[in-house]
């Protein structure tokens, strides 16, 4: 039932983007596309798991490739990309059985960057940083909440051992505090019109396209995939990627702006 689901929301996302944001598809874009792909195909050759809390959680970078990808090419060809990424996938690495739900994740991790520029690029600069404090702080009370849940569970000791305990509350600490930083800072420089915030506009809508990915696809959809495919539950699932998230926001951020700005400049000429 799930994977119908799943298909039908790839069907859908697919007619979506092909309805409101349609267009020629070019020799230029899809050899770039072609070249994304091989690198971010490349990289998932050096994931890493880690098996954490009773869970796996996969760290890689070719999901950088695939929000890079949507934000500089468009729409169009991150959905082109998230179909290629996963036969490309499936066929250097034929793990098992296909399964839908992470198609549609790939497609939704390079249409999120994509939707996020073409609808923000035009906007002022004090909108984006608006956009991007609001999207920080959903993510932080979606960490906050998720780890609350973990450390109230009454059979917690059972299942980590004291560093790990001891770990995870840290990381809701440091994420309490850093909403209420944001916060204070938000209402303190609100006067100001956001000058005191000097980051690009790129790295911010990049920013905003990377919490989005990992609140969303990451955060939600996967572990309702996971969960389907190997009965892992969901709030498990929720937690641990609660504590990769915002790692890999941070890394994904400002180690894709600077080649952001290099397929940009490659673009141009």
């Amino acid at each position: 039932m799930i994977q119908i689901i799943a298909l039908l929301a790839v069907v859908l996302t697919t007619a979506f983007v092909l309805k409101f944001y349609p267009e020629k598809i070019t020799i230029k874009k899809m050899t770039i596309t072609a070249i994304l792909l091989s690198v971010s195909l490349l990289m998932t050759l050096f994931s890493i798991n880690v098996f954490f809390l009773g869970g796996q959680v996969v760290i890689r970078f070719s999901q950088l490739v695939l929000i890079l990808l949507g934000a500089t090419l468009g729409p169009i060809y991150a959905v082109i990309a998230g179909f290629g990424f996963d036969v490309l996938n499936l066929v250097v690495r034929p793990l098992g059985t296909p399964y839908i739900g992470f198609t549609l994740n790939n497609i939704w991790v390079g249409l999120f960057a994509a939707l996020t520029f073409k609808h923000l690029k035009l906007k002022s600069h004090k909108f984006k940083v608006s956009v991007m404090i609001t999207s920080i702080l959903a993510y932080a009370i979606y960490i906050v909440v998720v780890l609350t849940l973990f450390i109230t569970q009454k059979d917690l000791m059972t299942l980590i051992d004291s560093i790990t305990f001891n770990m995870i509350k840290s990381a809701l600490i440091l994420t309490i505090v850093s909403v209420l930083l944001i916060i204070i800072g938000y209402i303190i420089k609100r006067k100001k019109r956001f000058k005191f915030i000097n980051l690009s506009d790129s790295l911010i809508m990049l920013i905003i396209a990377a919490i989005l990915v990992e609140f969303i696809v990451q955060g939600f959809f996967t572990p309702i995939w996971l969960h389907d495919m190997a009965k892992t539950p969901i709030l498990l699932s929720m937690q641990i990627r609660a504590i990769k998230g915002g790692l890999m926001v941070v890394l994904n951020s400002f180690i894709g702006y600077a080649v952001y700005e290099a397929i940009i400049k490659r673009l141009v000429k």
